[in-house]
């Protein structure tokens, strides 16, 4: 528990998409499906990060666990 942050922020989708540049980065095999998802399928409020793919300027780094369905 003591590795949790104490603090965060959140933000909204409009409020994200408004910054000049974006950076996901996603380090994880539990995420391989979304990211797959992020990638590859509609953009839809069903997989809130393909919206990402919209920006003209994001960049979406992944491990080679995570993007196991991708490569």
């Amino acid at each position: 528990i003591e590795d949790v942050p104490s603090e965060a922020i959140t933000l909204t989708v409009p409020a994200m998409m408004k910054a000049q540049r974006l950076f996901c980065m996603v380090p994880a095999v539990s995420k391989a499906k979304a990211v797959n998802s992020t990638v590859n399928g509609a953009v839809t409020p069903a997989c809130p990060a393909s919206i990402l793919r919209t920006h003209k300027a994001a960049t979406l780094y992944c491990d080679r666990d995570s993007a196991k369905y991708i490569l």
